[in-house]
């Protein structure tokens, strides 16, 4: 069985950074509806609620620090993508406009 988790570092192109633990990422291009090949919806989802940072460096300390605190889980200690840096063609509002305004579907 697999773990098919990671910890993700969106990279939107106004300098924003968003942090996430999260499984199936594959998930974020499952029926795109975006010019950069991305489900909106799941995009949203999965780094929405999620805290804005402002340099690669925070993002990077709060990816260590998830790292750190999954790795050390007695039960589940696997990561097994580790760190990846998601670099997106438009500023996070961009999918979280289309969101709002379209339907569209995540699994």
């Amino acid at each position: 069985m697999s773990a098919d988790n990671g910890i993700y570092i969106g990279n939107f192109v106004n300098k924003e950074w968003r942090v996430i633990h999260a499984a199936a990422i594959e998930n974020l291009q499952h029926k795109p509806d975006t010019d950069d090949g991305y489900n909106s919806k799941c995009l949203v989802r999965y780094f929405g609620e999620q805290k804005k940072y402002q340099t690669e460096s925070e993002a990077f300390q709060r990816a260590r620090k998830l790292e750190k605190q999954i790795r050390n889980d007695p039960i589940c200690p696997v990561l097994e993508y580790g760190i990846s840096i998601l670099k997106f063609k438009h500023p996070f509002t961009y999918y979280l406009y289309i969101v709002t305004n379209e339907w569209n579907f995540c699994p």
